[in-house]
């Protein structure tokens, strides 16, 4: 598999799929009342959670026995029982408990989410299949097919006077589309399992599960636990100050999703010295865009919320910054667990999970009520350095971890010197335009790119993998 190639294609769609999707959180913002964001964005939260019970750890559990070429049509037909049976529990729980359900998320939005779930459900499926038939790269334009149907419905729903519910059919649009789109690709044929994929899918899936309810932890449980404590108007605010950081991540989680499968292969085949120069290679490339944005987003946070999405979201600023922050450990976990569970170890991982998934939930309600919504900004960011120092602990046991802090240096220097200049600049203009605040970050892209190149080896590094990428 061709490393650079592959994450760079999940890069591009992944990107593109955020662009969409930030694109129209824009206008549904403008459109809409920070407290109807909020609405929705607590229906995300809750779909997530719940998908994440349903599914069970089983969508991993199928990604990692068909990349060990373990029966792939039995171990896919075994995820579908067991997901069926899992589903109408949780269908049949939301169902007694709508009402207050219901309250929690300020509409009448039960039956959707149930659709949500499920669709959600069997697309992740889709696209873990694909990725354990080494095929990584063919679920790029998945993301991009199910991010361009959420913001061409939602948008179409929220001009037509639909309101909340426009968002949420926009977002059950994309998770068909994805679907659809993987059931075609996919080259495994469902069949009847035995006992044995049963058990296999479970005793991979119970410790997956918890895995994913730890990335999870950094995604929706502050939003979850501040609809119980602020208002809708809070919530919104706070979410799309998020949504603001998830560019930053887009090539880190490319980075780790094209790893995980390559470094199964090797392990499974007994090449684990091969494993050591990949480490150090996706660490390198996670971290590429994560520093430049941390340190633009603390010059530039104010005007990013305030002449993006309006006066009402400008009060969350520092949330942006400490956000971003958090991202800088967050690009090393993404890549750390994906390695941990290339190498069969999810019980590691869960371990790690159950502390920070704890650190996380307490210190949110602590801090929130302390201090409002930037607590849980704060929590997250910590919960997310823990997890890092955590997975690297048991991550040296299994392989040797080079860390590239020559690379971080280079990172680091120059984003001193894009930040410099921006505030240089900043001192002569005012920005207080969206072209002006475009042009500038696109001025930061530049100076930080071109400072890079200045250093020797990260040029000759940039030179190598664009004749990888164009070969």
């Amino acid at each position: 598999m061709n490393l650079t190639g592959t994450s760079v294609k999940l890069f591009v769609a992944r990107t593109s799929n955020a662009l969409l999707g930030f694109l129209a959180i824009i206008y549904f913002a403008r459109e809409l009342s920070p407290a109807v964001m909020g609405t929705f964005f607590l229906f995300e939260a809750t779909n997530a959670t719940l998908a994440i019970v349903a599914d069970f750890g089983l969508s991993g559990a199928v990604e990692k026995r068909i990349s060990e070429g373990d029966d792939p049509g039995q171990m896919v037909g075994a995820a579908l029982a067991l997901k069926a049976s899992f589903f109408v529990v949780i269908a049949s729980l939301l169902a007694v408990f709508s009402g207050p359900i219901n309250d929690y998320l300020g509409a009448e939005l039960v039956v959707l989410l149930v659709i949500a779930i499920l669709a959600q459900d069997l697309a992740s499926l889709s696209v873990h299949t694909l990725r354990g038939e080494l095929r990584v790269g063919q679920t790029a334009i998945l993301n991009f097919g199910q991010g361009m149907a959420y913001a061409v419905v939602g948008v179409a729903l929220v001009r037509s006077g639909f309101g909340i519910y426009g968002l949420v059919y926009g977002l059950i649009a994309g998770y068909a589309v994805k679907l659809l789109g993987g059931v075609v690709r996919c080259s495994t044929t469902i069949a009847i399992p035995q006992k044995r994929h049963f058990r296999s899918l479970l005793d991979y899936g119970k410790y997956n599960v918890v895995w994913a309810i730890g990335g999870h932890t950094y995604h929706w449980f502050d939003v979850l636990i501040l609809g119980l404590f602020v208002s809708h108007r809070f919530v919104g605010a706070y979410e799309i100050a998020w949504r603001i950081t998830v560019f930053t991540l887009m090539f880190s989680k490319a980075i780790a999703t094209t790893v995980f499968p390559q470094v199964s292969e090797w392990v499974s085949t007994g090449e684990r010295e091969n494993v050591k120069a990949l480490v150090s290679r996706a660490l390198t490339y996670s971290l590429l865009p994560v520093v430049p944005a941390f340190f633009g987003g603390v010059l530039l946070a104010k005007p990013i919320m305030g002449l993006t999405f309006g006066k009402n979201y400008e009060f969350a600023w520092l949330v942006l910054v400490v956000l971003l922050a958090g991202k800088l450990f967050r690009a090393v976990d993404v890549v750390f667990d994906r390695l941990l569970l290339g190498f069969d170890r999810p019980d590691l991982g869960a371990r790690v999970v159950l502390v920070t998934v704890t650190v996380n939930i307490v210190s949110n309600v602590v801090l929130i009520q302390a201090i409002g919504f930037v607590g849980a900004a704060i929590a997250t960011a910590g919960s997310a350095a823990i997890n890092a120092v955590l997975l690297g602990r048991y991550l040296v046991q299994l392989t040797e971890v080079d860390v590239p802090y020559p690379a971080i240096g280079r990172y680091v220097l120059a984003s001193l010197g894009m930040t410099g200049v921006l505030w240089s600049l900043r001192t002569q203009f005012k920005i207080d335009t969206f072209p002006k605040l475009a042009g500038t970050v696109a001025l930061g892209a530049v100076l930080y790119a071109g400072l890079l190149l200045t250093f020797d080896p990260f040029r000759r590094e940039f030179f190598t993998r664009v004749r990888e990428i164009l070969a």
